[in-house]
């Protein structure tokens, strides 16, 4: 079974942490009462320029912290406009 939860604001920046913390456990309490357990949950931050906010919220919250383990953070670039956003030309 795949569960998707939705930030109301569309946005897991900073500010509104919050929404992740709350989304989790919303698929956590869901997926308990359900199977048991759940395999896998992604966490997809499109146009978010800084990760380390949605990665601090895997360390900073207790539910989560017990709940989820942080396994990767995956990256996408654009190739052809990277090097000049990064200064590599």
């Amino acid at each position: 079974d795949v569960a998707v939860v939705t930030m109301p604001t569309g946005c897991v920046c900073c500010k509104v942490r919050g929404d992740l913390v709350e989304g989790l456990q919303s698929l956590a309490k869901g997926a308990l009462a359900v199977s048991g357990h759940f395999d896998g949950v992604f966490v997809e931050t499109s146009g978010l320029s800084e990760a380390g906010p949605v990665v601090q919220t895997f360390f900073a919250d207790r539910f989560v912290q017990r709940n989820f383990r942080l396994d990767a953070v995956v990256t996408v670039v654009d190739a052809q406009t990277a090097p000049a956003a990064l200064r590599l030309l």
